[in-house]
Protein backbone atom coordinates (compact mmCIF):
# COMPACT_ATOMS: atom_id res chain seq x y z
CA UNK A 1 0.00 0.00 0.00
CA UNK A 2 1.38 3.43 -0.97
CA UNK A 3 1.81 6.41 1.30
CA UNK A 4 -1.14 8.23 -0.27
CA UNK A 5 -3.37 5.20 0.22
CA UNK A 6 -2.36 5.11 3.86
CA UNK A 7 -2.58 8.88 4.32
CA UNK A 8 -6.33 8.86 5.00
CA UNK A 9 -5.90 6.25 7.72
CA UNK A 10 -3.04 8.17 9.26
CA UNK A 11 -5.06 11.39 9.12
CA UNK A 12 -7.85 9.77 11.14
CA UNK A 13 -5.30 8.71 13.72
CA UNK A 14 -3.73 12.16 13.61
CA UNK A 15 -6.99 13.98 14.36
CA UNK A 16 -7.93 11.52 17.09
CA UNK A 17 -4.53 11.70 18.78
CA UNK A 18 -4.55 15.50 18.55
CA UNK A 19 -7.94 15.56 20.28
CA UNK A 20 -6.60 13.24 22.98
CA UNK A 21 -3.57 15.48 23.56
CA UNK A 22 -5.80 18.54 23.86
CA UNK A 23 -8.08 16.69 26.29
CA UNK A 24 -5.08 15.74 28.46
CA UNK A 25 -3.86 19.36 28.52
CA UNK A 26 -7.32 20.69 29.45
CA UNK A 27 -7.63 18.08 32.20
CA UNK A 28 -4.19 18.92 33.55
CA UNK A 29 -5.12 22.63 33.55
CA UNK A 30 -7.85 21.94 36.10
CA UNK A 31 -5.50 20.21 38.54
CA UNK A 32 -2.37 22.22 37.78
CA UNK A 33 -0.56 24.14 40.51
CA UNK A 34 2.26 26.62 39.96
CA UNK A 35 5.75 26.18 41.32
CA UNK A 36 8.62 23.74 41.04
CA UNK A 37 7.65 21.46 43.90
CA UNK A 38 6.05 18.10 42.97
CA UNK A 39 2.27 18.18 43.09
CA UNK A 40 -0.39 15.48 43.27
CA UNK A 41 -1.61 16.59 39.85
CA UNK A 42 1.72 15.47 38.41
CA UNK A 43 1.11 11.97 39.76
CA UNK A 44 -2.30 11.89 38.09
CA UNK A 45 -0.98 13.06 34.72
CA UNK A 46 1.94 10.60 34.93
CA UNK A 47 -0.46 7.72 35.63
CA UNK A 48 -2.69 8.85 32.76
CA UNK A 49 0.19 8.89 30.26
CA UNK A 50 1.47 5.51 31.50
CA UNK A 51 -2.00 3.91 31.26
CA UNK A 52 -2.67 5.25 27.76
CA UNK A 53 0.72 4.06 26.51
CA UNK A 54 0.59 0.76 28.40
CA UNK A 55 -2.82 -0.37 27.20
CA UNK A 56 -2.37 0.68 23.56
CA UNK A 57 -2.27 -1.90 20.78
CA UNK A 58 -0.80 -1.34 17.32
CA UNK A 59 -0.25 2.37 17.95
CA UNK A 60 3.20 3.32 16.70
CA UNK A 61 4.69 2.35 13.36
CA UNK A 62 7.29 0.19 15.11
CA UNK A 63 4.88 -1.23 17.73
CA UNK A 64 4.94 -4.82 16.56
CA UNK A 65 8.69 -4.76 15.96
CA UNK A 66 9.24 -3.75 19.57
CA UNK A 67 6.68 -6.29 20.78
CA UNK A 68 8.36 -9.14 18.92
CA UNK A 69 11.94 -8.10 19.68
CA UNK A 70 11.21 -7.89 23.42
CA UNK A 71 10.25 -11.56 23.40
CA UNK A 72 13.28 -12.44 21.26
CA UNK A 73 15.73 -10.72 23.60
CA UNK A 74 14.20 -12.33 26.69
CA UNK A 75 14.34 -15.82 25.18
CA UNK A 76 17.86 -15.28 23.83
CA UNK A 77 19.50 -14.03 27.03
CA UNK A 78 17.12 -14.92 29.87
CA UNK A 79 18.99 -12.85 32.45
CA UNK A 80 20.73 -9.51 32.78
CA UNK A 81 23.97 -11.27 33.67
CA UNK A 82 24.03 -13.01 30.29
CA UNK A 83 23.30 -9.73 28.49
CA UNK A 84 25.70 -7.47 30.34
CA UNK A 85 28.92 -9.21 29.38
CA UNK A 86 31.55 -7.24 27.52
CA UNK A 87 31.38 -9.47 24.44
CA UNK A 88 27.62 -9.03 24.11
CA UNK A 89 27.73 -5.30 24.79
CA UNK A 90 30.38 -4.70 22.13
CA UNK A 91 28.59 -7.03 19.68
CA UNK A 92 25.54 -4.77 19.81
CA UNK A 93 27.59 -1.54 19.75
CA UNK A 94 26.72 -0.83 23.42
CA UNK A 95 23.02 -0.51 22.51
CA UNK A 96 21.66 -2.91 25.15
CA UNK A 97 19.25 -0.71 27.11
CA UNK A 98 16.03 -1.91 25.48
CA UNK A 99 17.25 -5.48 25.60
CA UNK A 100 17.73 -5.12 29.36
CA UNK A 101 14.19 -3.78 29.80
CA UNK A 102 12.90 -6.68 27.69
CA UNK A 103 14.57 -9.18 30.02
CA UNK A 104 13.12 -7.45 33.09
CA UNK A 105 9.64 -7.48 31.53
CA UNK A 106 9.96 -11.16 30.61
CA UNK A 107 11.11 -12.21 34.07
CA UNK A 108 8.51 -10.21 36.00
CA UNK A 109 5.40 -10.67 33.86
CA UNK A 110 3.90 -13.29 31.59
CA UNK A 111 2.08 -10.79 29.38
CA UNK A 112 3.93 -9.94 26.15
CA UNK A 113 2.64 -6.36 26.51
CA UNK A 114 4.46 -5.81 29.81
CA UNK A 115 7.36 -4.23 27.95
CA UNK A 116 5.19 -1.24 27.02
CA UNK A 117 4.16 -0.71 30.63
CA UNK A 118 7.77 -0.76 31.79
CA UNK A 119 8.83 1.60 29.03
CA UNK A 120 5.96 3.98 29.86
CA UNK A 121 6.93 4.06 33.54
CA UNK A 122 10.61 4.55 32.76
CA UNK A 123 9.81 7.31 30.28
CA UNK A 124 6.84 9.42 31.38
CA UNK A 125 7.35 9.71 35.12
CA UNK A 126 10.83 11.27 34.70
CA UNK A 127 9.57 13.58 31.94
CA UNK A 128 6.72 14.91 34.07
CA UNK A 129 9.19 15.33 36.93
CA UNK A 130 11.56 17.27 34.65
CA UNK A 131 8.73 19.51 33.44
CA UNK A 132 7.71 20.27 37.01
CA UNK A 133 11.12 20.77 38.58
CA UNK A 134 13.20 22.32 35.81
CA UNK A 135 10.81 24.60 33.90
CA UNK A 136 8.96 27.76 34.82
CA UNK A 137 5.57 26.34 33.85
CA UNK A 138 5.01 22.58 34.01
CA UNK A 139 1.70 22.84 32.21
CA UNK A 140 3.24 24.62 29.22
CA UNK A 141 6.12 22.13 29.20
CA UNK A 142 3.80 19.10 29.19
CA UNK A 143 1.61 20.77 26.54
CA UNK A 144 4.75 21.18 24.42
CA UNK A 145 5.72 17.55 24.99
CA UNK A 146 2.30 16.45 23.77
CA UNK A 147 1.63 18.88 20.94
CA UNK A 148 5.06 19.22 19.38
CA UNK A 149 5.09 15.51 18.67
CA UNK A 150 7.42 14.20 21.36
CA UNK A 151 4.69 12.02 22.84
CA UNK A 152 3.83 10.59 19.44
CA UNK A 153 7.52 9.97 18.85
CA UNK A 154 7.75 8.11 22.17
CA UNK A 155 4.93 5.78 21.11
CA UNK A 156 6.85 4.91 17.97
CA UNK A 157 10.64 5.01 18.29
CA UNK A 158 10.78 3.83 21.90
CA UNK A 159 14.52 3.40 22.24
CA UNK A 160 15.34 6.89 21.02
CA UNK A 161 12.57 8.38 23.18
CA UNK A 162 14.15 6.93 26.34
CA UNK A 163 17.57 8.07 25.18
CA UNK A 164 16.24 11.60 24.60
CA UNK A 165 14.73 11.71 28.09
CA UNK A 166 18.08 10.74 29.59
CA UNK A 167 19.80 13.51 27.62
CA UNK A 168 17.49 16.02 29.31
CA UNK A 169 18.79 14.87 32.67
CA UNK A 170 22.36 14.92 31.32
CA UNK A 171 21.79 18.61 30.70
CA UNK A 172 20.56 19.10 34.26
CA UNK A 173 23.55 17.20 35.71
CA UNK A 174 26.00 19.19 33.58
CA UNK A 175 24.47 22.48 34.71
CA UNK A 176 24.79 21.46 38.35
CA UNK A 177 28.39 20.34 37.75
CA UNK A 178 27.57 16.81 38.85
CA UNK A 179 29.96 15.26 36.37
CA UNK A 180 29.85 11.68 37.63
CA UNK A 181 26.06 11.67 37.25
CA UNK A 182 26.45 13.26 33.82
CA UNK A 183 28.80 10.51 32.65
CA UNK A 184 26.56 7.73 33.99
CA UNK A 185 23.47 9.24 32.37
CA UNK A 186 25.35 9.73 29.10
CA UNK A 187 26.40 6.06 29.06
CA UNK A 188 22.85 5.02 29.85
CA UNK A 189 21.43 7.23 27.09
CA UNK A 190 23.89 5.75 24.60
CA UNK A 191 22.88 2.23 25.69
CA UNK A 192 19.37 2.88 24.40
CA UNK A 193 20.32 4.67 21.19
CA UNK A 194 23.78 5.34 19.84
CA UNK A 195 22.63 8.62 18.28
CA UNK A 196 22.77 10.04 21.81
CA UNK A 197 26.52 10.44 21.30
CA UNK A 198 25.91 13.41 19.00
CA UNK A 199 23.53 15.01 21.51
CA UNK A 200 25.99 14.57 24.38
CA UNK A 201 28.78 16.15 22.33
CA UNK A 202 26.51 19.10 21.53
CA UNK A 203 25.77 19.61 25.24
CA UNK A 204 29.48 19.62 26.02
CA UNK A 205 30.21 21.94 23.09
CA UNK A 206 27.63 24.49 24.26
CA UNK A 207 28.71 24.24 27.89
CA UNK A 208 32.38 24.72 27.00
CA UNK A 209 31.73 28.15 25.49
CA UNK A 210 34.25 27.47 22.72
CA UNK A 211 32.11 29.12 20.04
CA UNK A 212 30.18 31.48 22.28
CA UNK A 213 29.91 34.27 19.71
CA UNK A 214 28.52 31.99 17.03
CA UNK A 215 26.17 30.18 19.42
CA UNK A 216 24.84 33.30 21.14
CA UNK A 217 21.11 33.50 20.34
CA UNK A 218 20.60 36.23 17.77
CA UNK A 219 18.79 36.62 14.47
CA UNK A 220 22.13 36.57 12.66
CA UNK A 221 23.30 33.35 14.30
CA UNK A 222 20.01 31.56 13.71
CA UNK A 223 20.28 32.46 10.02
CA UNK A 224 23.92 31.30 10.13
CA UNK A 225 22.79 27.89 11.40
CA UNK A 226 20.25 27.70 8.58
CA UNK A 227 22.95 28.52 6.03
CA UNK A 228 25.22 25.89 7.60
CA UNK A 229 22.42 23.37 7.28
CA UNK A 230 21.96 24.21 3.60
CA UNK A 231 25.69 23.77 2.98
CA UNK A 232 25.65 20.39 4.73
CA UNK A 233 22.49 19.40 2.86
CA UNK A 234 24.35 19.61 -0.43
CA UNK A 235 27.05 17.34 0.96
CA UNK A 236 24.88 14.22 1.11
CA UNK A 237 27.56 11.99 -0.38
CA UNK A 238 30.07 13.10 2.24
CA UNK A 239 27.58 12.42 5.03
CA UNK A 240 26.91 8.91 3.81
CA UNK A 241 30.61 8.11 3.48
CA UNK A 242 31.35 9.35 7.01
CA UNK A 243 28.38 7.50 8.53
CA UNK A 244 29.27 4.25 6.78
CA UNK A 245 32.80 4.39 8.24
CA UNK A 246 31.64 4.84 11.86
CA UNK A 247 30.60 1.51 13.36
CA UNK A 248 28.05 3.12 15.71
CA UNK A 249 26.16 4.75 12.86
CA UNK A 250 26.83 2.50 9.86
CA UNK A 251 23.81 0.33 10.68
CA UNK A 252 21.50 3.33 10.24
CA UNK A 253 22.62 3.85 6.65
CA UNK A 254 20.48 0.86 5.71
CA UNK A 255 17.36 2.67 6.92
CA UNK A 256 17.76 5.59 4.54
CA UNK A 257 16.09 4.09 1.51
CA UNK A 258 14.19 1.37 3.34
CA UNK A 259 10.41 1.27 3.64
CA UNK A 260 8.46 0.78 6.86
CA UNK A 261 7.17 -2.62 7.95
CA UNK A 262 4.01 -1.84 6.00
CA UNK A 263 6.01 -1.10 2.86
CA UNK A 264 5.47 2.67 2.98
CA UNK A 265 8.21 4.89 1.60
CA UNK A 266 9.71 7.27 4.16
CA UNK A 267 10.36 9.96 1.57
CA UNK A 268 7.47 12.12 2.83
CA UNK A 269 9.21 12.60 6.17
CA UNK A 270 11.25 15.32 4.47
CA UNK A 271 8.17 17.56 4.32
CA UNK A 272 7.60 17.09 8.04
CA UNK A 273 11.24 17.99 8.66
CA UNK A 274 10.85 21.12 6.53
CA UNK A 275 7.78 22.35 8.41
CA UNK A 276 9.35 21.48 11.75
CA UNK A 277 12.49 23.44 10.88
CA UNK A 278 10.46 26.52 9.92
CA UNK A 279 8.47 26.19 13.16
CA UNK A 280 11.64 26.01 15.24
CA UNK A 281 13.16 29.05 13.50
CA UNK A 282 9.94 30.95 14.25
CA UNK A 283 10.06 30.02 17.94
CA UNK A 284 13.72 31.03 18.17
CA UNK A 285 13.03 34.38 16.48
CA UNK A 286 10.10 35.00 18.83
CA UNK A 287 12.23 34.13 21.87
CA UNK A 288 15.05 36.43 20.73
CA UNK A 289 12.57 39.23 20.10
CA UNK A 290 11.03 38.82 23.55
CA UNK A 291 14.43 38.76 25.20
CA UNK A 292 15.63 41.89 23.42
CA UNK A 293 12.43 43.80 24.11
CA UNK A 294 12.24 42.77 27.77
CA UNK A 295 15.97 43.41 28.11
CA UNK A 296 16.22 40.52 30.54
CA UNK A 297 16.74 36.79 30.59
CA UNK A 298 13.66 34.74 29.80
CA UNK A 299 14.66 32.24 32.45
CA UNK A 300 12.68 32.57 35.70
CA UNK A 301 14.17 33.05 39.13
CA UNK A 302 12.67 29.81 40.39
CA UNK A 303 13.77 26.25 39.77
CA UNK A 304 17.13 24.54 39.59
CA UNK A 305 17.83 25.82 36.08
CA UNK A 306 17.54 29.42 37.25
CA UNK A 307 21.32 29.76 37.50
CA UNK A 308 21.72 28.84 33.82
CA UNK A 309 21.06 31.53 31.18
CA UNK A 310 18.39 30.44 28.75
CA UNK A 311 20.95 31.31 26.09
CA UNK A 312 22.39 27.81 26.58
CA UNK A 313 19.02 26.22 25.94
CA UNK A 314 18.50 28.29 22.80
CA UNK A 315 22.02 27.50 21.59
CA UNK A 316 21.33 23.77 21.90
CA UNK A 317 18.13 24.14 19.89
CA UNK A 318 19.95 26.23 17.27
CA UNK A 319 22.49 23.45 16.79
CA UNK A 320 19.62 21.14 15.90
CA UNK A 321 18.73 23.29 12.90
CA UNK A 322 21.58 22.14 10.59
CA UNK A 323 20.74 18.49 11.33
CA UNK A 324 17.04 19.07 10.69
CA UNK A 325 17.78 20.85 7.40
CA UNK A 326 19.95 17.93 6.29
CA UNK A 327 16.90 15.78 7.12
CA UNK A 328 14.83 17.65 4.53
CA UNK A 329 15.80 14.94 2.10
CA UNK A 330 14.37 11.78 0.57
CA UNK A 331 17.50 9.88 1.59
CA UNK A 332 18.92 11.61 4.68
CA UNK A 333 15.59 12.00 6.52
CA UNK A 334 17.21 10.20 9.48
CA UNK A 335 19.24 13.36 10.24
CA UNK A 336 16.02 14.92 11.49
CA UNK A 337 15.87 12.21 14.17
CA UNK A 338 19.26 13.45 15.42
CA UNK A 339 17.80 16.94 15.69
CA UNK A 340 15.02 15.72 17.99
CA UNK A 341 17.53 15.56 20.85
CA UNK A 342 18.08 19.30 20.54
CA UNK A 343 14.51 20.25 19.74
CA UNK A 344 13.21 18.58 22.90
CA UNK A 345 14.72 21.49 24.83
CA UNK A 346 11.63 23.35 23.74
CA UNK A 347 10.25 21.85 26.96
CA UNK A 348 12.38 24.48 28.73
CA UNK A 349 12.17 27.30 26.17
CA UNK A 350 8.44 27.39 25.43
CA UNK A 351 7.30 27.72 29.07
CA UNK A 352 9.62 30.73 29.43
CA UNK A 353 8.32 32.13 26.15
CA UNK A 354 4.66 32.02 27.19
CA UNK A 355 5.31 33.53 30.61
CA UNK A 356 5.35 37.24 31.36
CA UNK A 357 8.10 38.02 33.85
CA UNK A 358 7.78 41.24 35.79
CA UNK A 359 11.22 42.02 37.17
CA UNK A 360 9.94 44.84 39.39
CA UNK A 361 7.40 42.80 41.31
CA UNK A 362 9.26 39.51 40.83
CA UNK A 363 6.02 37.80 39.85
CA UNK A 364 5.40 35.44 36.97
CA UNK A 365 1.97 35.76 35.39
CA UNK A 366 0.63 32.65 33.68
CA UNK A 367 -0.64 33.67 30.24
CA UNK A 368 -0.97 30.28 28.56
CA UNK A 369 -4.74 30.72 28.07
CA UNK A 370 -4.82 34.48 27.47
CA UNK A 371 -5.83 35.86 24.10
CA UNK A 372 -2.31 36.68 22.94
CA UNK A 373 -1.37 32.99 23.40
CA UNK A 374 -4.23 31.39 21.45
CA UNK A 375 -2.46 31.80 18.11
CA UNK A 376 0.70 30.12 19.40
CA UNK A 377 -1.09 27.10 20.85
CA UNK A 378 -3.40 26.94 17.85
CA UNK A 379 -0.38 26.60 15.59
CA UNK A 380 1.00 23.91 17.90
CA UNK A 381 -2.25 21.95 17.57
CA UNK A 382 -2.19 22.26 13.78
CA UNK A 383 1.45 21.20 13.74
CA UNK A 384 0.66 18.10 15.80
CA UNK A 385 -2.00 17.00 13.32
CA UNK A 386 0.44 17.48 10.43
CA UNK A 387 3.35 15.90 12.27
CA UNK A 388 1.57 12.63 13.03
CA UNK A 389 0.94 12.06 9.32
CA UNK A 390 4.18 13.26 7.75
CA UNK A 391 6.48 11.67 10.34
CA UNK A 392 4.79 8.27 10.05
CA UNK A 393 4.22 8.03 13.79
CA UNK A 394 1.46 5.50 13.23
CA UNK A 395 0.91 3.65 9.95
CA UNK A 396 -2.32 2.13 11.21
CA UNK A 397 -5.40 4.27 11.65
CA UNK A 398 -6.87 2.72 14.78
CA UNK A 399 -6.50 3.80 18.36
CA UNK A 400 -6.86 0.42 19.98
CA UNK A 401 -6.12 -1.50 23.14
CA UNK A 402 -5.27 -5.18 23.56
CA UNK A 403 -8.10 -5.40 26.13
CA UNK A 404 -10.53 -5.34 23.20
CA UNK A 405 -8.86 -8.11 21.17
Amino acid sequence: MSYLQKAEMMLIYSLASTAICCAIIIFYSFIYKKGNKPHFGDVIISVLLVVLAGFRYGVGSDYFRYLESADVWYRKFGSLRALLSWDVITKYSFEVGYKALSIVAGRLFESPYAIFWIVAIVLYIPIVHFCRKYTVNARAAIATFLLFGFWGLSLNVIQQAISMMLVLFCFEALNQKKYVRFVLLAILAESFHTTAIVAILILLFVKSGIAKKILKPSYRNVILMVVLGLILKFSTGLFLRIASKISFFSKYVGYLNATTLDGISRKYIMYGALIETVFIVGILFLSIWKKENKKSELIPETGHLSSVPLDNVMSIIMLGLPLSIVGVSRTLWLANRFAKYQFQFLLVLVPSLVENHDSETNRTNDVILKRNQWLFWGLMIIWHAIYAVLMLDNNRFQIATYLML
